[in-house]
């Protein structure tokens, strides 16, 4: 009899145990489950955030290209003004010449009207001239904030680039997790 009570009570232990390990697996079994929501959570944030971020990296392409648009426009119109004076500055060469030919031929009868058309003609010079002047510097000014323009999005294209390996990281950080 107390070899079959020593079975009974050895089986009674080793069912214990049994039980106690089925507790002991299914917790576990429970915190995997848990552990896999969490995961499934992270891993769907991550993916919205990187949507985000491509959609924001989409905005800042159209931008640069209004950009770089509105900057080819003002290249152009730079252009076009610069031909603009070319041309005025030709004129106003061609029609000093002219005068300057008349006056030679009528120097003794108009002598004090030429000193008078040579000051306003001198003045209208200096005018085009202070033109020209604020001119190169408003283009210069729009060739700087080009310029600037030109950089900030470098910077943030850089900055997409580091975010787009910091997420990748991560992603494969969660995904060896």
């Amino acid at each position: 009899m107390t070899t079959n009570n020593e079975i009974i009570k050895q089986l009674n232990t080793k069912l214990n145990s049994a039980l106690k390990q089925k507790r002991n697996i299914e917790r576990d079994y429970q915190k995997l489950r848990h552990m896999e929501l969490i995961k499934s959570e992270e891993l769907e944030t991550v993916v919205d955030e990187s949507e985000q971020l491509k959609q924001s990296l989409n905005e800042l392409k159209d931008q640069i290209c209004v950009a770089q648009k509105q900057f080819f426009k003002t290249e152009l119109l730079k252009l076009s003004t610069e031909m603009q004076i070319k041309n005025y500055k030709q004129l106003l060469e061609d029609h000093k010449i002219e005068f300057e030919d008349l006056f030679q031929r009528e120097k003794e009868k108009v002598e004090i009207h030429y000193k008078a058309l040579k000051e306003r003609e001198e003045a209208e010079l200096k005018k085009e001239r202070e033109k020209q002047k604020q001119l190169a510097e408003a283009n210069e000014k729009q060739l700087k904030e080009a310029m600037t323009l030109e950089a900030e999005c470098d910077d943030i294209e850089m900055d997409c680039t580091v975010l787009n390996v910091l997420l990748l990281f991560s992603i494969t950080q969660t995904l060896t997790n």
